[in-house]
């Protein structure tokens, strides 16, 4: 982005730095070593970022996922998003002195909250992006930490939370990444401990949530029921076959988390034929009607304990800050970054890890997504004509 000479071949380099990552055990090393790798991650992060609203991009948002979730796995590739950010960031984010690590996690955060709804079946892999690194992020801005907020708020509210039977899950990689911040970078990152503390009441409610809190008449537009959304999205700049993996590739970093995702995300649908929706309108999906033994199911193991522990551990001293003037904020952040939490937090849980494992589904997936770009770079060109290739189904997105 903003070179002088505009390239068309930026999904060619997706799939090529793809290929490179998985052939090459030696290539991520290498990048690590000769300090490339934040130069490789600012492209891939901007690109994610422009096209997650754009149908036509899907598929390479999707395959740009994938490579930071792989990426996300290396311990000194998280360290590496701590360097000082020295481009143009692009994005909202207010403070101007932030690192790679701000911008990633900003383009993170909009990718799961502001996205295409073809993209929401990533969202799982995008919160375990956020799992991986954050055991090795200092300094988040203020704005990073606002947006890291809004984005518990809005995967913990009651009707997002109560909408299917899968969307807890989302709530434990993030509460996860949360407890990364204070166990192991608490004293680095007080902007975001800050804003913890003044978010106390969700955690709270969060803790004490009950399937009365919530009654579900019609599913919001903004939440993806459970599933694989079927190949009906446009072929265009995004290569052919880009829904054919979403739910499959997206899904396989749980391998190592303990939590297996349901088998339905992992297998994608076959093209549908066209047929006219008026004559045959869709069966309707029964209701997804949440029940007392389903929540109390998963929210005893959600991990609230250490941020639980800390809000009243701190409550106190910074109630007796509070003297309601402007200089309220700058006294609260010097306590906290001056401040140590040894001995009031339980003993530090182990860093999890969950590496990406692709497996066929997530093959058959690439190899589609690589065949519709290669098809639609050669339209004009004579290398498909008489023949009986048949990997995937071409779809012509509607002109705007």
């Amino acid at each position: 982005p903003y070179s002088t000479k505009l390239t068309w071949a930026r999904q060619e380099m997706f799939i090529l730095f793809w290929h490179c990552l998985l052939l090459n055990k030696f290539f991520l090393d290498w990048g690590i070593a000769k300090g490339k790798l934040t130069n490789v991650t600012y492209p891939i992060t901007y690109y994610l970022h422009e096209g997650r609203k754009d149908p036509p991009q899907i598929g390479m948002v999707h395959l740009g996922i994938f490579i930071l979730c792989y990426l996300s796995a290396s311990r000194d590739f998280a360290v590496t998003l701590n360097y000082k950010f020295d481009k143009k960031p692009q994005i909202d984010i207010q403070n101007q002195n932030i690192s790679y690590a701000d911008f990633f996690i900003v383009t993170i955060v909009k990718l799961i909250c502001d996205s295409h709804p073809r993209l929401h079946p990533a969202r799982e892999c995008c919160l375990t992006i956020l799992s991986n690194i954050t055991p090795y992020i200092r300094s988040l801005s203020s704005s990073t930490s606002s947006h890291l907020i809004k984005l518990f708020n809005f995967i913990t509210k009651p009707s997002f939370l109560f909408a299917n039977d899968v969307n807890y899950r989302y709530s434990f990689f993030l509460l996860e990444s949360f407890n990364n911040i204070l166990q192991y970078q608490y004293s680095g990152n007080k902007n975001l401990v800050y804003a913890i503390i003044r978010n106390k009441s969700a955690f709270m409610k969060l803790s004490r949530l009950t399937v009365d809190d919530v009654t579900i008449t019609s599913p919001s537009k903004d939440v993806v029921s459970r599933g694989v959304e079927g190949v009906e999205g446009a072929v265009g700049e995004g290569g052919g076959g880009d829904e054919g993996g979403e739910g499959g590739i997206g899904e396989q970093h749980t391998a190592e988390a303990g939590m297996s995702p349901p088998q339905e995300q992992l297998l994608p649908q076959e093209p549908k034929n066209k047929v006219n929706l008026q004559d045959h309108p869709p069966e309707e999906q029964p209701k997804f009607v949440p029940t007392k033994e389903w929540l109390e199911s998963w929210h005893k193991q959600l991990p609230l304990s250490t941020i639980v522990r800390f809000l009243k551990a701190v409550k106190p001293k910074i109630k007796a800050m509070v003297t309601y003037s402007a200089e309220d904020e700058a006294k609260i952040l010097d306590y906290l970054e001056n401040n140590t939490i040894v001995g009031l937090l339980p003993l530090p849980h182990p860093i999890i890890v969950r590496g990406f494992l692709p497996n066929s589904h997530a093959l058959n997936w690439f190899h589609s997504y690589m065949w519709g770009v290669i098809f639609l770079k050669n339209l004009t060109g004579t290398t498909f004509l008489d023949t009986k290739i048949q990997l995937f189904v071409v779809y012509i997105a509607p002109k705007k």
